[in-house]
Formats: structure tokens, sequence, C-alpha cells
């Protein structure tokens, strides 16, 4: 499930993986959603302690599914969770040299939109943050019962 994005990054850290089988499916382009994963695990990647855990969940609601990606980091103060997703725009905990933009996340929001989604972020239980996505699940052909 995790994309290769992070390579040698990952490397210290533990990543829990929560992805139940008999998921939903979701119509989706691949390439895009990975994109949308490779963002937000290098953003947790960026702004967490070295040989803090990452956690990766999916989950099934009623119309949708539901991704989230949180960390065990200083999480995003409350005042600065909409504005994350702006085109720059960097949150206080950012650094100049981390090598962020402040694009990823308004990519991520763009992609998650475009497939009739929507993202957010809360604070993790335990501290960190906590950001997830929902994707629309696909359409049953006409006729079949879920």
């Amino acid at each position: 499930m995790l994309p290769g994005c992070c390579g040698s990054r990952l490397e210290g850290r533990t990543v829990h993986v929560d992805v139940p089988d008999g998921l939903p499916e979701v119509a989706v382009d691949p390439a895009l959603v990975d994109q949308v994963l490779v963002n937000l695990l290098e953003n947790a990647l960026r702004y967490t302690p070295p040989g803090s855990a990452l956690h990766v969940r999916a989950r099934a609601l009623p119309s949708t599914v539901a991704v989230e990606v949180a960390d065990e980091g200083p999480g995003i103060v409350l005042a600065e969770r909409q504005r994350v997703f702006e085109k720059f725009f960097r949150g206080s905990h950012a650094t100049k040299s981390d090598g962020g933009v402040g694009l990823g996340l308004t990519i991520c929001r763009a992609i998650v939109r475009a497939h009739g989604g929507h993202i957010s972020i809360h604070e993790r239980q335990g501290g960190g943050a906590a950001i997830e996505f929902t994707l629309p699940r696909a359409e049953l052909p006409r006729g079949k019962a879920a």
C-alpha cells in the first residue's frame, strides 16, 4: 500500500498500516492518488522527529473510503489547519531549509477534490497531525446489490 516515495527516509521509522481486507473499490486515477499519499508521507517525515512512528489507515464509510496518514510530531495548530492547503503557505513548524515550498497539500486537495472527495486535518489522538481524505466508492453496476 505504501508508495515507494521515501526510500531511506523511512529507515528507523515504524510505519503502522491498518488497511482491512474487503475495502470497497473507488474509481480513481491510481497515479494521482499515489501522489496524494507520497505528499502526505513526505510531509509527515519532514515535520516529525527522526524515529517517530507514522500511521496509515483506511476504512469504509457509507458512501466513501477514508484514508488517513498520521504522525507523532508537533501537529498543526488549529489556526493553520485550513491555511496549509493554500498555495505557498508553510506552517509555523516549517524551516527554510527543509526543502518544502508550500505546494504539497495544495496539490493533495486539488487531486482529492477532482475525484469528488474531501481532505481535512485533525489532531491525532496521542499527539501529532492526522490528515484524512475521502474518496467516493465506485458505483455498482445497475441491478447488483452490495
